[in-house]
């Protein structure tokens, strides 16, 4: 049965229009039109000529004033006007008219995350568990001063809703971010852009999105990097796939940082003793006998140091604790 919508008389105002009248008053301008025929007529429709408009009513107000603080918290003020076509026209259940609402593509678009976390099996959130999520990771963000433009909107969080992210790992994550990345030394940063080919909007984007990296990759990543920056600080370079050897092999920053401060002091005397011997002990060797503990390399340092001892014997100062590697701490 065709509901009955109560009418009042309005005066059109400076600017109306069919459509602003319209969304003002929740009703379409079909309606408006079928309402007031006589303003169809040419110049009819002008400054202060009465309009019949849809009236509300005092429990219609109360579920219209209600409804519409709540959509605007959620940033869904552009709903409103749906809002009070729902209510003219017979809705003021907050169920029903939360429900229809949720109906409507600005709903959709809003909680989108919602719709990918039903693809994925998982519970959708109310609006208000949806929000707590975005507060939470919004407040992270901030905590740790992520550049403006990164993270500051609603659907910067999508992804991480639609792939239950919790609050922790994003934490995680934004302080890898923030502390291996936006804060760290220029040469740090060199090292991300060389080892992954990203420019530093990219770089923080992929840091923190978690379909392009897991939580581990992505520790593992920021640990290849420091490697290679521990190497660059000492004027070294390595290639990524060869951090990568050294951070699955168990080396730690901590070791880097020595290896590569004991090779820059020692490689060109090393490889001065080895050339004298016919032979080299290039970059690779010396990281192999201090950061991988190969033995065939160990062995090779210390048969060069015994080979030119022989060459000291008699020497003023020359004693075999000056000249052998320092690799008790590799052994």
């Amino acid at each position: 049965m065709a509901i009955s919508i109560p009418l009042r008389h309005g005066l059109i105002a400076k600017g109306d229009t069919w459509a602003s009248i319209a969304a003002n008053y929740g009703a379409t301008v079909a309606q408006l039109k079928k309402w007031n025929p006589g303003l169809l007529k040419p110049g009819a429709f002008k400054l202060r000529a009465q309009i019949l408009v849809p009236r509300i009513g005092q429990e219609q107000q109360s579920a219209m004033d209600l409804i519409s603080q709540t959509l605007k918290s959620w940033g869904l003020a552009t709903l409103i006007p749906d809002l009070k076509r729902l209510i003219i026209g017979g809705d003021t259940a907050p169920d029903t008219l939360s429900l229809k609402l949720a109906q409507t593509k600005a709903y959709q678009i809003r909680f989108a995350a919602n719709k990918l976390r039903s693809e994925k099996g998982l519970p959708q959130l109310s609006p208000a568990e949806y929000i707590a999520n975005e507060e939470q990771y919004y407040n992270i963000m901030h905590a740790y001063g992520l550049p403006a433009g990164f993270y500051d909107k609603h659907e910067d969080f999508t992804n991480f809703i639609a792939n239950d992210t919790s609050p922790s790992e994003v934490e995680k994550r934004v302080q890898v971010a923030a502390q291996q990345y936006l804060n760290a030394s220029p040469a740090q940063r060199q090292v991300w852009s060389q080892y992954f080919g990203l420019t530093q909007g990219d770089i923080v984007a992929h840091l923190l999105d978690p379909k392009l990296y897991s939580l581990q990759d992505l520790e593992n990543k920021a640990l290849q990097v420091q490697i290679g920056t521990a190497a660059k600080e000492q004027g070294l370079n390595i290639p990524q796939r060869r951090a990568q050897q050294f951070q699955e092999k168990g080396v730690t920053l901590a070791m880097a940082q020595k290896a590569y401060a004991d090779i820059a002091s020692a490689q060109a005397n090393d490889l001065a003793i080895a050339h004298r011997f016919g032979t080299g002990f290039s970059q690779t060797e010396e990281e192999n006998a201090r950061l991988l503990s190969q033995g065939a390399d160990i062995n090779k340092l210390q048969s060069l140091y015994q080979e030119e001892e022989g060459l000291f014997q008699g020497r003023t100062g020359a004693t075999p604790e000056s000249l052998a590697p320092n690799l008790s701490n590799y052994l």
